[in-house]
């Protein structure tokens, strides 16, 4: 029985992690693995503990790339993850759900992406740089499908890099042979974004569509209900 989320007169959430779950619980019942342990908590030590580990992990490397001069310090590593793992919003809100604990963990590691992607922006590498950004898109969209909140982020954020690439003069250097030629990538980027947009739209839109049977869009029954309504849950 899924609770009221998945309300058929008014969902606000994607069935993309249900059908990823329901995914799992099929194999279990083909295999016989089926035990209560396996059904109870199978999900979260199978898909959340890995992508605790990618999302540690990642950390770290983030914390690599902005402090360079401390990147073989493992008092630094582990200063990172203990604060991690036990400040307020990890032990309060990050356990409450599978949508929160992915959400958390997806935004993380596109974090990490999006910076990587700007690194090699500014060493002028832009054929590297591109090929992170559309990678920080897709786990964005995949995001964007979980819960809708990340739009408190990356919106704003992608429209900024946009903008500053467009205004800030990048001499692209010859000797790199990596690089592509700023105009073009500056082309790829805003047609990255436009695909961006489009795809993060229709892919939900067509998904609740099959899913619920009926006209439903759920990432605007989220905005709807948490904004427009006023009834945040």
């Amino acid at each position: 029985m899924l609770t009221w989320e998945w309300d058929p007169n008014y969902p606000i959430r994607s069935p993309l992690l249900v059908i990823v779950v329901s995914v799992y619980y099929w194999i279990l019942k083909v295999t016989g693995l089926d035990y209560s342990f396996m059904v109870a908590y199978g999900v979260r030590y199978l898909m959340v503990v890995p992508l605790t580990v990618a999302f540690d992990y990642h950390l770290v490397l983030l914390m690599r790339l902005v402090f360079p001069k401390y990147k073989r310090s493992m008092f630094l590593y582990m200063i990172v993850i203990l604060f991690n793992s036990s400040n307020e919003f990890t032990v309060k809100y990050m356990t409450r759900s599978l949508y929160n604990t992915f959400e958390c963990i997806l935004n993380g590691i596109t974090i990490y992406w999006w910076f990587k992607s700007e690194q090699y922006f500014l060493n002028r590498r832009y054929k590297d740089s591109l090929k992170w950004e559309i990678i920080c898109r897709v786990f964005t969209t995949i995001n964007f499908m979980i819960r809708s909140s990340c739009l408190i982020i990356w919106p704003i954020s992608y429209l900024i890099r946009m903008v500053t690439r467009l205004t800030t003069d990048h001499k692209p250097t010859y000797l790199n042979k990596q690089s592509l030629n700023r105009t073009s990538s500056l082309v790829s980027l805003i047609t990255i974004n436009a695909v961006h947009m489009l795809m993060s739209n229709l892919i939900p839109f067509i998904l609740d569509l099959l899913y619920f049977k009926t006209w439903n869009y759920t990432t605007y029954n989220f905005v709807k209900w948490n904004i427009i309504d006023g009834r945040c849950k």
